[in-house]
């Protein structure tokens, strides 16, 4: 209940923009997993963004166009003695930051307009691969605004409030005061050195922004006599496995070769927003010779995806029998509540 010294006391009313990313995950059995009910299973017990009060209050809104009602929940006095009043509207599927395109940074701005009048002010829930390249483009999308729109994510999610790291230094009155124990030093016996020759005619330097088409980036690998290739990427490097993915979808098993032997190793345990690793890709796109690439190169069989989905049962249901023997050959096998879905197909 609010206390009497709260009562009578202003709200604002702010909506939440849940567009996915860490903030909103939580732990689960394959680790990390979008949230469902964000606001009563994470913002609900928390004291500080819940003053407990009741009976509960719903919010209009607008989501898509549709006029809905949601909950909200209440903040304690803030420090301008008012309360802040709040409800989310999620976007579904939640939207993978690393490949967001231009589209969806129009979706979130229409989310704010449809409700411009609803509410006070917004704070949009993202991830942070490519946080800063949505403001920078939201500044633009968005003219004559009048309201705050706020723009936030993390790199661990609210459920697990993780320390900082340690600084390295700290600077103050009498100058800087470096943390020394964190610092590396050599650990080699050897003395010092330098590369002279160092060849930079044939290296490119290329910078990879949410949307880019993957025809420019491979229009850069095809330059002539091309030795190196530097991507000023963003994020938590998954620009690599967008690149696998896009290779596999049009079939090009050089690309696909060329990445795996990269960084191969690291490629195949990546995966995407909904969970769906390279051998999930292939087992749609249905090329055989790309899946046999990536089994003799240790992707496993077993891997689910966050629709506890298998590679050999999309294979199945894709109609690619090739690339579903290949898979039974390496193992794989599917569970009963798959068996029971594919007789449902």
């Amino acid at each position: 209940m609010a206390t009497p010294s709260s009562a009578g006391l202003p709200e604002s009313r702010v909506l939440i923009i849940g567009t996915g990313g860490t903030i909103c995950m939580q732990e689960g059995p394959d680790g990390l997993q979008p949230s469902g009910d964000f606001l009563e299973s994470a913002m609900a017990p928390r004291p500080t963004f819940n003053d407990m009060s009741t009976p509960r209050v719903t919010l209009p809104a607008v989501h898509k166009g549709k006029q809905i009602s949601i909950p909200s929940l209440r903040t304690p006095p803030t420090a301008y003695q008012r309360h802040v009043r709040y409800g989310i509207v999620e976007f579904s599927p939640l939207l993978d930051s690393s490949s967001m395109n231009a589209q969806d940074w129009a979706d979130i701005a229409i989310s704010v307009k449809e409700n411009y009048h609803l509410y006070d002010g917004f704070v949009i829930l993202h991830g942070t691969d490519s946080l800063a390249y949505t403001a920078s483009a939201l500044s633009f999308i968005m003219s004559n605004l009048g309201k705050p729109v706020i723009l936030t994510g993390s790199q661990a999610p609210i459920f697990a409030l993780h320390p900082n790291c340690e600084p390295l230094a700290k600077v103050n009155g009498l100058g800087i005061e470096v943390n020394w124990p964190l610092t590396f030093r050599p650990t080699t016996i050897a003395e010092f050195d330098i590369l002279a020759n160092i060849d930079t005619t044939h290296v490119a330097c290329l910078r990879v922004f949410p949307g880019i088409k993957p025809e420019m980036v491979d229009a850069v690998l095809r330059l002539p006599d091309l030795r190196g290739l530097i991507l000023e990427t963003f994020g938590m490097g998954n620009a690599a496995f967008a690149a696998l993915g896009y290779a596999i979808q049009q079939d090009n098993i050089e690309a696909v070769l060329d990445l795996l032997d990269g960084d191969g190793r690291n490629l195949i345990k990546q995966a995407d927003y909904a969970g769906n690793t390279a051998i999930h890709l292939v087992a749609v796109s249905g090329n055989a010779d790309i899946m046999r690439a990536l089994l003799q190169r240790g992707a496993s069989v077993h891997e689910r995806n966050r629709a506890n989905i298998s590679p050999l049962l999309l294979a199945t249901l894709s109609g690619n029998d090739a690339c579903a023997q290949l898979l039974r050959t390496a193992g794989a096998h599917m569970s009963s509540e798959e068996l029971e879905r594919k007789l449902s197909n």
